[in-house]
């Protein structure tokens, strides 16, 4: 029941932050950050996916419209401490696995979002001043 609520929270959350991009499709529109609170959100995202995604044998590649949020350098810092090679734009695209990401704004605080094509992690962040805390357990749904 806990997991049902928490996704139709994400659900809501995603629902709140998106507007039409003149092509057809969704943006979603990023949430404005500290620095220090986009690391502490990426350290642990970061952390969640190689739970799931062995950093060793992992080369992955940041897709998002949006380079230029704070969540963005801090997300590929965080990766590449966790052990993942990140590619830059000269690595060939087949062999990179395609991380799609966000940070968006909710009622209840930020949330933040890993995706690839098996996989989507999830979790809602609380801040207050400087201090984040998970306020939910994190959220993995395969396809």
């Amino acid at each position: 029941m806990r997991l049902s609520l928490l996704a139709f929270a994400c659900c809501i959350a995603l629902d709140s932050c998106q507007a039409p991009d003149g092509n057809g499709g969704i943006a979603i529109e990023p949430a404005p950050v500290s620095p220090d609170v986009a690391a502490v959100i990426a350290g642990d995202m970061a952390v969640r996916l190689s739970e799931r995604l062995s950093p060793a044998s992992s080369l992955i590649r940041l897709s998002l419209s949006d380079e230029a949020s704070e969540f963005s350098p801090a997300l590929r810092a965080s990766l590449k401490a966790s052990g993942y090679t990140v590619a830059s734009g000269a690595t060939p695209k087949a062999k990179a696995i395609v991380l799609s990401y966000g940070l968006t704004h909710s009622p209840d605080g930020f949330l933040a979002s890993l995706s690839t094509d098996g996989m989507r992690l999830a979790r809602i962040y609380a801040v207050s001043g400087a201090r984040v805390t998970p306020t939910g357990p994190l959220s993995v749904t395969t396809f």
